[in-house]
């Protein structure tokens, strides 16, 4: 498994994670059904940047910038840590390690 996927499902993985937190800490079922839909996008190309699919790495990019979008504007409105500053300072890290180490297979294509 190369790099690219290994950081995509962590991140994946953390955002269940915040969703999980947020349905235990206020009862939110918005937090914990939008973090698995986005962690479902986000192993679904990770798997599939396995397999060499360049679509699939542009949909993680996308996906995750739509994140960066939506903490840093939780973020903005609040200032607090958690979960929207965390999230944003994650969400920025892994959509510029995907953006600056492009895998071999997408830069050919």
């Amino acid at each position: 498994m190369n790099s690219k996927s290994i950081v995509i499902l962590i991140f994946a993985f953390i955002l269940v994670f915040g969703g999980v937190m947020g349905y235990i800490k206020v009862g939110s079922y918005v937090s914990i059904i939008t973090a698995l839909v986005f962690a479902c996008g986000l192993i679904t190309c990770a798997l599939l940047i396995q397999q060499g699919n360049s679509k699939a790495y542009k949909f993680a990019i996308l996906l995750t910038l739509i994140l960066l979008a939506f903490f840093g504007y939780r973020f903005s409105q609040n200032f607090q840590l958690m979960p929207g500053g965390l999230m944003t300072l994650l969400s920025c890290l892994t959509c510029l390690y995907l953006i600056i180490c492009k895998p071999m297979s997408v830069e050919k294509q």
